[in-house]
């Protein structure tokens, strides 16, 4: 098995690397459930495939750049689906469509500067390609 580094991972909006990213949480991918315990279960609960592969919201956090932020948060404003990927540095990714939810500036303090960033949630919709 080989590891990898997470240095060098990149998002993207279509087929345009979205600058300044500082950090990634990664989606979850779940299969919903569906509970089937019954009395006849031997003391154990048991499930079923629900059928339904559900994709959670994920946050990524960038640097304010004056350009990016901006896209960013007209796709809120317009509220329409975009194409993303997230491409690691072993030439593997997942794309998929999703919705921008949230556009958060992060606080700025004087005694403690620090790089002003803002951080952007995605809640993707449908299926996710993984390559």
């Amino acid at each position: 098995m080989t590891d990898f580094s997470s240095y060098g991972t990149l998002l993207y909006s279509g087929s345009t690397v979205i600058a300044g990213l500082v950090k990634l949480e990664s989606p979850k991918i779940k299969n919903a459930k569906i509970n089937t315990t019954n009395h006849g279960s031997g003391g154990y609960t048991t499930f079923i495939s629900g059928s339904l592969t559900e994709i959670d919201d994920f946050k990524a956090t960038f640097s304010f750049d004056g350009t990016t932020n901006a896209t960013l948060y007209s796709a809120l404003i317009a509220g329409t689906i975009g194409s993303y990927k997230i491409a690691f540095p072993n030439s593997k990714s997942w794309t998929f469509n999703a919705l921008v939810t949230e556009f958060q500036p992060e606080g700025a303090d004087a005694q403690s500067p620090e790089l002003l960033q803002y951080s952007v949630t995605f809640s993707p919709s449908g299926s996710m390609v993984i390559a």
